[in-house]
């Protein structure tokens, strides 16, 4: 369990030790404080390394209270963590509020905001996110002027922008128009297809969950097929 998670002075590994842990679990940031009291690592990087091991051991509320300890004593804001730890534990409303709250940095939460409009029953919503995560994240459909200096700095303009309106025409085109426009079988574009249809089948449309399910099928034998392509000899 400890392999590869040591730091300084083994001293991370002495914690995630078996008989050590339900310490991280239980007082993460007195146990944290410990660590850093007798590791010659630094303070964001002994914060993250734990509150990494709590969250990938689904301990959620012990990694929200290093989460939020980072932010007291302006290590790091860790906002983005701290929505994907209030997803898993079903507190849909805190992890929305953490991701308006947050708008400077809104495309960062786009993959969670997409799981959490679904949990909400917010189908519409989750529909509009998958389909423009479908289209754009994922390069299917359309290919983006650019709209960022060297910096990735979006470039201010007063009128709308080309990624703006490219959003517009995606979001008018139909259920039917978005699948006919797939022509890339990689496992973003299968996870994606899938969650719509999930959307589509929570949301009654069964028509339509039908054929992204098909879809997703279709794109997921041409994906092992190609892939059992390229590995012959």
């Amino acid at each position: 369990m400890c392999e590869g998670l040591y730091t300084g002075r083994f001293t991370l590994a002495l914690f995630v030790c078996e008989e050590k842990f339900p310490t991280l679990i239980e007082k993460p940031v007195a146990a944290a404080t410990e660590i850093l009291s007798i590791s010659g690592s630094g303070k964001y990087e002994i914060m993250n390394k734990i509150s990494d091991i709590l969250f990938r051991c689904k301990q959620y509320k012990a990694a929200l209270q290093l989460y939020h300890y980072m932010k007291d004593e302006g290590i790091s804001d860790m906002g983005y963590d701290k929505a994907w730890c209030h997803y898993r534990l079903g507190e849909y409303k805190s992890a929305l509020d953490l991701i308006h709250a947050d708008r400077k940095n809104s495309e960062r939460y786009q993959s969670i905001l997409r799981c959490v409009y679904m949990e909400m029953g917010r189908y519409d919503d989750a529909e509009t996110q998958f389909v423009l995560a479908l289209q754009t994240k994922y390069g299917n459909l359309i290919e983006h002027s650019n709209n960022t200096d060297y910096y990735g700095r979006p470039l201010k303009s007063t009128t709308s922008t080309i990624a703006q309106k490219d959003t517009a025409n995606i979001l008018a085109q139909s259920p039917e128009d978005h699948l006919h426009a797939i022509r890339d079988t990689s496992p973003d574009i299968i996870a994606c297809l899938v969650c719509l249809a999930d959307v589509y089948s929570k949301s009654g449309k069964y028509p339509q969950a039908a054929a992204y399910y098909k879809k997703a099928l279709q794109c997921l034998y041409e994906y092992h097929k190609s892939n059992t392509a390229n590995r012959q000899p």
